[in-house]
């Protein structure tokens, strides 16, 4: 597997649930990107002290980097983001690993 992770800092007058809708639409492009095998978001739990104001996150998982790569350029990803989520953002952290499955 292939995981693309993003952390968030929302802009501050963007409340929780306004975030929370962003992301769980942005899950929903499932249905149009085939190569997003999974999905997964939420906020960053509250007690966590390196959070270092990032407040949500989400992570992708992907067949490889080519079907990271496909889903970064498809038109309902590039338009979801330019007009649902990036009006929002503060700032984003970007983390993308191929699972080396324990292999240490």
């Amino acid at each position: 597997m292939y995981y693309h992770v993003i952390l968030m800092r929302f802009a501050p007058a963007v409340t929780a649930q306004q975030a929370e809708h962003a992301l769980h639409a942005l899950g929903q492009l499932r249905a149009q990107i085939p190569q997003m095998l999974s999905y997964s978001y939420g906020p960053n739990d509250p007690d966590n002290p390196h959070q270092r104001g990032f407040s949500h996150g989400f992570v992708m998982g992907f067949a490889g980097r080519a079907e990271r790569d496909l889903y970064q350029q498809h038109p309902a990803h590039l338009d979801f983001i330019g007009t649902h989520l990036e009006p929002l953002l503060d700032e984003a952290v970007v983390f993308d690993f191929a699972d080396l499955g324990g292999r240490a």
